[in-house]
C-alpha cells in the first residue's frame, strides 16, 4: 500500500515540514528466508528482538551444532547473523569425527619428521 508522504522546506527558515511522519522501512523488508540447511547439523534462532513470531528479522541469529558423531570444521564458524534479507557468516560445516583430517606439517629445516594416524 502506497501513502502520500510530502515534505515542505521554507527556504527563509530552512525549516523542513512533514505533511505526516517520516515513513518507516517496511518490517518484512528486513527479514530473512530460514537459515540455509548444512549438512549433518542443525541450527536453533535467536531474536534478540524477543519477537517469537519474526525470528528470521533482521539482527536475529542462527546457532549451528552438529550431529552426533560429527564436528564443526572450524569452531568459530557456528552462527550466521540475518542482515537485512540475508544471512551472514562464515557458513558451518559438520565433518565426520573419522574424517576430520589435520594439515601436512611442515617441512623441518636440515631435518626429517615422520607421520601417524590415530582413530581417537
Amino acid at each position: 500500500m502506497l501513502t502520500e508522504h510530502i515534505v515542505t522546506c521554507n527556504v527563509q527558515t530552512r525549516a523542513l515540514r512533514h505533511s505526516r511522519e517520516p515513513p518507516l522501512l517496511s518490517p518484512t523488508a528486513l527479514v530473512c528466508d530460514d537459515p540455509p540447511i548444512i549438512e549433518h547439523a542443525s541450527y536453533h534462532v535467536v531474536d534478540p528482538h524477543g519477537l517469537a513470531e519474526s525470528k528470521n528479522m533482521a539482527g536475529a541469529r542462527s546457532f549451528y551444532s552438529c550431529d552426533k558423531e560429527y564436528k564443526l570444521v572450524d569452531e568459530n564458524a557456528n552462527v550466521l547473523k540475518c542482515e537485512r534479507t540475508t544471512w551472514v557468516g562464515k557458513r558451518p560445516e559438520c565433518l565426520h569425527r573419522l574424517q576430520a583430517t589435520c594439515p601436512e606439517p611442515s617441512s623441518i629445516e636440515n631435518g626429517y619428521g615422520s607421520t601417524f594416524s590415530s582413530n581417537r
